[in-house]
């Protein structure tokens, strides 16, 4: 099978300049930064809920266990049958609660992915002057949650076993993650399997300006929102995913661009 022409643009792309990519990026944020604060607020209006949810089945399931550990005591306090039966009860139980609580973070790390595509939409649609969308759900109306989920799996996995490689692994790993979301963004098309392939490939390529984006990004977005009373995180948070649209746009492009194009410095 041919490879899918977003490695063909990843190959063929320059490598983003930093100081473009981070004067580019300011200047985008003062024009997008309402949005990124709805869109950090439908994270809260969607995950709110499956938490209240989560925590309402584990209370349940708590005082289910308490009430069936109650029962059996009183049905023969010296049984060792009793005993068993409730360890293995609270054993079944904790494991079902561990499967549901992993299950949901696929979940909620699926919806993060959801809104934060459409950020990157949006970002688009702002920097190159065109209508902007406030179809803030498009990435679940498309049915596209099924694909997203199983790309929060592939995050969730490769994070974890990258953290449990102790500090090196995950240092590395945390850049190609961070454009898994921009290429489903701009390539819905595309296979779980060739977003993470096009992640890794694409951050691999960009590892150092990348970082140094992230850390100088992040620092900025936390400085400014403590001076502002520590409630402007909220509203300059958001700063640090726009330099990954950037990353995205100077080295890979978008579907309509050509090759050719690519060589050249956007004019955006």
């Amino acid at each position: 099978m041919n490879e899918h022409l977003i490695f063909t643009r990843i190959n063929s792309g320059k490598s983003p300049d930093f100081g473009d990519v981070f004067s580019k990026s300011i200047d985008l944020f003062k024009k997008v930064w309402i949005q990124g604060f709805i869109h950090l607020l439908l994270n809260f209006v969607v995950l709110v809920p499956l938490i209240i949810a989560l925590y309402a089945l584990i209370a349940v399931t708590g005082l289910s266990i308490f009430g069936a550990s109650a029962l059996l005591d009183g049905v023969d306090n010296s049984s060792e049958i009793s005993s068993v039966a409730g360890t293995t009860m609270s054993f079944f139980t904790g494991a079902m609660l561990t499967l549901v609580f992993i299950l949901f973070s696929f979940l909620a790390y699926a919806v993060q992915f959801a809104i934060r595509a459409h950020f990157y939409k949006v970002c688009k649609q702002t920097d190159l002057g065109e209508p902007v969308s406030t179809d803030y759900f498009f990435y679940f109306k498309k049915g596209y949650l099924k694909k997203l989920t199983l790309l929060s799996v592939c995050y969730f996995l490769i994070l974890a076993i990258s953290s449990a490689l102790c500090f090196l692994p995950v240092l590395y790993a945390i850049i190609p993650l961070q454009f898994f979301g921009v290429i489903f963004a701009f390539n819905p098309e595309l296979e779980v399997k060739d977003i993470v392939k096009a992640g890794f490939v694409f951050g691999n390529k960009v590892w150092g300006i990348s970082f140094g984006l992230l850390i100088l990004s992040g620092l900025l977005a936390y400085i400014i929102g403590i001076l502002a009373c520590g409630i402007g995180l909220y509203f300059t948070i958001s700063f640090m995913f726009i330099p990954v649209y950037y990353l995205y746009k100077e080295g890979i492009g978008f579907p309509d661009d050509t090759i050719t194009d690519l060589s050249e410095p956007s004019t955006f």
